[in-house]
């Protein structure tokens, strides 16, 4: 649970400041201060340990997405929520974008920031949200997408799908 919510509250704060550039990190730490003490009074957390530990988390993910931030243009859309259906037989999928660039070419870039533990090996290689992702956007805009960032802010690190041909995307 909170994991869950602290990711839901940065993401709130990345997508005001992807709009809003003024916003600086100072003003982010107060904003996420807020919802930390929320996040207290809701009990989300086993101990005051575990709450600085997440804390701790959350100023990393701050401090890198800082400092990430200006490489990135306005977004096309931002916390975008797409349902479309694989195939007749299959439920509804559902999920949310966090952002979505448009490149020079017409093509997207799709951005997913982590603020978890990064997905490495079998665990990558066998996770559907890339593929999925990619599918509901291009069935949404009709346009492809060139490149899938997974960006875990934790600890700056990235992991892209980028298209090669048609429908093969190299990570």
């Amino acid at each position: 649970r909170s994991y869950t919510q602290v990711g839901i509250d940065l993401h709130e704060i990345f997508e005001e400041c992807l709009h809003d550039r003024s916003i600086n990190k100072a003003q982010q730490i107060m904003k996420y201060d807020v919802f930390f003490e929320k996040q207290k009074e809701m009990g989300i957390y086993e101990s005051d340990e575990d709450a600085q530990k997440f804390y701790k988390r959350a100023m990393d993910c701050v401090d890198n997405f800082q400092d990430i931030l200006p490489r990135y243009p306005k977004p096309f859309i931002t916390e975008e929520t797409i349902f479309y259906k694989v195939a007749e037989d299959l439920p509804l999928v559902r999920f949310t974008m966090d952002a979505i660039f448009e490149e020079p070419d017409g093509t997207l870039t799709l951005i997913d920031w982590k603020t978890g533990k990064e997905l490495v090996g079998k665990q990558l290689a066998e996770d559907l949200q890339a593929p999925l992702y990619i599918f509901g956007v291009e069935q949404k805009y009709g346009k492809k997408v060139g490149k899938f960032t997974f960006h875990y802010l934790k600890d700056n690190k990235v992991r892209e799908f980028v298209r090669q041909e048609e429908n093969i995307f190299v990570c």
